[in-house]
């Protein structure tokens, strides 16, 4: 006897690729002010959130893709206090800062507030951390709040979508220009940068314009099964501290005191 199956199946396209998930039931879909909002569940990852056509996460495996945005950079600053996260509105950046004692306080730049408001009523697992009282979110366009805000940050995470549209801007010379000036002196930044086969072009170019602004300058990658190609990257800009030589002591001492899936 054939298995049923699902009557609609949802395909990102991707640079020649095309990566399909069966779709179970629409939870939520809806054009925000600045983009395609898209709630589903499906079959075997869950519960996924995509905008504008582009997976942001699933339910199965976005922890893969949030700690590892946000661990081996905090734990390259011995004690980082304060952070900065241009967009995340889903909060599963936040979620990994607040396992870190030492942060006191997250600035939180979202410029769609409707992907906060879907992420809080469909993802609340993933969004908890947004009610924490060392977060303070801000429903502002990224590139004008780091041009005009004159905190200064332990460390930068631009935890954005794939640099096309209004994102594209977080990818070029002016931002980052821009962000260096609010780094503390010994400060960090980290960028999601795509596949590094796919988009190979795209992630050479950054890294040529980030090392003209940081003196280290480290691409790591790691396997996301629910993006297209699964090998996805992170980018790190560095004022001082290289992420390939830190204590690995000091790491497992700070590292035991939370729990986390992936990371280790």
């Amino acid at each position: 006897m054939a298995r049923q199956r699902p009557f609609l199946w949802f395909y990102e396209d991707a640079d020649g690729l095309q990566l399909g998930l069966p779709v179970i039931s629409v939870l939520y879909h809806n054009r925000s002010r600045y983009q395609d909002i898209y709630v589903f569940k499906a079959k075997s990852v869950g519960r996924v959130l995509v905008l504008d056509g582009c997976i942001q996460l699933t339910e199965r495996d976005e922890f893969i893709y949030h700690e590892l945005i946000i661990h081996p950079i905090l734990f390259t600053h011995p004690c980082p206090k304060n952070v900065l996260v241009v967009g995340g509105g889903d909060g599963g950046s936040v979620r990994e800062i607040l396992k870190h004692e030492s942060v006191k306080h997250i600035d939180l730049v979202e410029i769609d507030p409707e992907v906060i408001q879907v992420a809080q009523r469909y993802l609340p697992r993933l969004s908890k951390g947004l009610k924490d009282k060392r977060v303070k979110i801000h429903i502002d366009n990224g590139i004008k709040y780091v041009k005009n805000t004159n905190v200064k940050y332990d460390v930068v995470v631009i935890d954005s979508t794939d640099p096309v549209g209004m994102a594209k801007a977080l990818y070029e010379k002016d931002f980052h220009q821009s962000l260096k000036q609010i780094l503390n002196s010994d400060g960090l930044m980290v960028i999601q940068t795509q596949c590094p086969y796919y988009q190979e072009k795209s992630l050479k170019q950054l890294h040529r314009c980030l090392k003209k602004i940081y003196p280290i300058v480290r691409i790591y990658v790691y396997t996301m099964p629910t993006y297209p190609g699964a090998l996805w990257s992170f980018t790190c800009g560095s004022l001082k501290y290289d992420p390939l030589t830190v204590d690995e002591k000091n790491i497992y001492t700070r590292w035991q005191k939370m729990k986390t899936r992936y990371y280790n």
